[in-house]
């Protein structure tokens, strides 16, 4: 079996990287970081109108025809250029979940709107007391009408709607569909190391709410399927973590040598090196699963999960450490990686949670531990 990208794929790959890197250098990535909360709003509709939002719809509702693979490979790009997009909230989250939980007259009216960018969504299931778990919800949607706190809440600067993850009837868990501009909802920013990611807790007293009312949810499918894209996004930054290693080992001279020709140095990067290939590999299985649907998607997951947070984390504080004084600067790009490694390994719930989920899908499939 072959779990390598074909040739046409790459080739898009090449296409997205020249494009996006036109489009998104690096100075605009940092004018966010100063709080140009405007500038990422520019570029996201920018991005949409670039067209490649339509690889994460299905062709029935206005999307190019692509499948996961092809977006993994966006999610890497996006990835290395560090682009402050809400993809991971907006696409691999809130428009996953229509797809895979709403029904028809939902898909049909929700998702040419947040692939045309009229609408924007995010993704609220955590809660303040319940460790990021999503089986502990206090939130409650009781006849249409939704209560209780989600916090934190990523891009909430952009988000006109929110799936939300409540208690419906029975106690049973529910999507629900909520306009984040109608009474009964309000919203507090909170203060995260990644100023480019803004996050806020959002209050629900008797708001309206849509359930989604496609098929019964099973938020463990949905949150696989999204740690897959997020994990192409992390080797992408760790990938390009590495390249910016290497470059500035290069150039750089004390006594008269390169400090790439330091041993410590070497072995600091050959290791990053390890790590990124490790996740790309995880990766290589994890997409296939994703494409397929395949019953090894939870254990792909998991361990694609666990990787790209330890190479990206590695990678982001390795390349502070090579670049020694300015690598804490705002001249270099370091710290971008550094924030965004830190965001992405919180997001999706933390790393002994999805360890713990990995040992339950080898359980499962009858893996000797």
């Amino acid at each position: 079996m072959n779990f390598e990208f074909s040739a046409d794929q790459h080739e898009l790959q090449n296409q997205l990287s020249r494009q996006l890197a036109d489009a998104f250098p690096i100075a605009r990535v940092m004018r966010v970081l100063e709080g140009d909360l405007a500038e990422r709003k520019l570029m996201w509709r920018e991005f949409v109108e670039l067209g490649y939002l339509g690889m994460a719809i299905p062709e029935n509702y206005g999307g190019v025809g692509y499948g996961y693979l092809e977006l993994c490979l966006m999610a890497q790009e996006i990835g290395r250029l560090g682009i402050p997009v809400p993809m991971l909230s907006n696409i691999y989250l809130a428009a996953e979940a229509i797809v895979q939980f709403g029904s028809e007259q939902q898909k049909q009216n929700w998702l040419p709107k947040i692939l045309s960018g009229e609408v924007n969504a995010t993704f609220a299931w955590s809660e303040d007391d319940n460790g990021q778990a999503p089986d502990v919800i206090n939130c409650q949607l009781d006849s249409g009408l939704l209560s209780g706190v989600k916090t934190p809440v990523p891009d909430t600067d952009m988000a006109d709607i929110a799936v939300v993850v409540a208690n419906g009837r029975n106690g049973e868990l529910a999507l629900c569909l909520v306009n984040l501009k109608q009474q009964g909802v309000s919203l507090q920013p909170l203060e995260v190391i990644d100023e480019a990611s803004p996050h806020a807790s959002i209050s629900f007293d008797g708001a309206m709410a849509e359930v989604l009312g496609g098929v019964a949810v099973d938020l463990d499918r949905l949150f696989n399927r999204a740690a897959v894209l997020l994990a192409f996004d992390q080797v992408g930054g760790a990938q390009q973590c590495l390249e910016m290693s290497k470059s500035y080992a290069a150039e750089r001279f004390v006594f008269g040598r390169a400090i790439a020709s330091y041993q410590a140095l070497k072995h600091k990067m050959v290791d990053m090196y390890v790590f990124n290939e490790l996740a790309l590999s995880h990766g290589y299985f994890a997409a296939w699963a994703l494409e397929n649907d395949a019953d090894e998607l939870a254990q792909a997951a998991a361990g694609v999960r666990l990787a790209a947070i330890k190479a990206y984390e590695y990678a982001a504080a390795e390349t502070i450490q090579i670049h020694g004084g300015v690598g804490y600067t705002w001249e270099y790009p370091c710290h971008i990686y550094f924030k965004r490694s830190r965001i992405a390994a919180a997001s999706l719930g933390g790393k002994r949670r999805w360890q713990n989920k990995l040992v339950s899908s080898l359980i499962e499939s009858g893996a000797t531990i």
